[in-house]
C-alpha cells in the first residue's frame, strides 16, 4: 500500500507513510489547514517509512508557505534517506541545527529548524 498521512496532535502534525509524488499533493492540502491556525509549527517525520525527491519538494513548499505566514518551521525526526537527498541536492545550508524556543517541539531527539 502507498499512502502517507497527517495527524495533527498538541499542535504537532505527524506525517506517516510514503512521500511520493503521488501522496504529497493530498498531504499539502491537508496540511494547510494546520499551516493558518497555528502559532509556530512543528512536523515530525518519525514515521515516514520512505521518501523521495517528492518528499523533499513537499517539505521546499512547507518552508515557503511558513515564510508567506510570517512563521518558524521545525522538522522533527527527519529519517536518514530523506536527509540523504538533501546532502545530494547540496541544500544543507537551509536547514539550521538549532531548536526555536518558540515552536512547540513533538518530544524529539533530533530537529532541523527551516527557515
Amino acid at each position: 500500500m502507498r499512502t502517507a498521512s497527517l495527524i495533527e496532535e498538541s499542535g504537532c502534525l505527524k506525517v506517516s507513510g510514503i512521500l511520493n509524488f503521488v501522496t504529497i499533493i493530498k498531504l499539502w492540502e491537508e496540511s494547510l489547514s494546520f499551516f493558518t491556525k497555528q502559532k509556530s509549527l512543528s512536523i515530525n517525520l518519525a514515521h515516514v517509512t520512505h521518501a523521495n525527491s517528492g518528499g523533499l519538494a513537499l517539505m521546499i513548499e512547507w518552508v515557503n508557505y511558513a515564510k508567506d505566514l510570517k512563521k518558524a518551521i521545525l522538522f522533527e525526526d527527519v529519517p536518514l534517506h530523506l536527509q540523504s537527498i538533501i546532502d545530494i541536492a547540496g541544500i544543507n545550508h537551509l536547514f539550521k541545527k538549532n531548536h526555536t524556543e518558540s515552536i512547540a517541539q513533538c518530544k524529539n531527539e533530533r530537529s532541523v529548524t527551516l527557515d
